[in-house]
């Protein structure tokens, strides 16, 4: 799936703040309110954002992988 730069730029604020509210995302992101609420609901529309604060990251084409490591002396 191909991201337009605004769609990038906004994933990589929304990423870390699912709260943001949309002049928090231009300020950050430097694009208009009005390129910041396409581009919300463009993201919304492909399944990338959900009501809820989740980034669907498989959808871009990452997969999570988790380990767990113990140290011992």
């Amino acid at each position: 799936m191909r991201l337009s730069s605004n769609e990038q730029k906004i994933l990589s604020t929304v990423q870390f703040n699912a709260n943001a509210s949309i002049p928090e995302i231009q300020k950050k992101s430097g694009l208009k309110a009005q390129a910041v609420q396409y581009s919300l609901a463009r993201l919304k529309e492909k399944g990338l954002l959900r009501p809820w604060p989740l980034v669907d990251t498989y959808r871009l084409g990452f997969v999570q992988y988790e380990a767990a490591i113990s140290l011992s002396s």
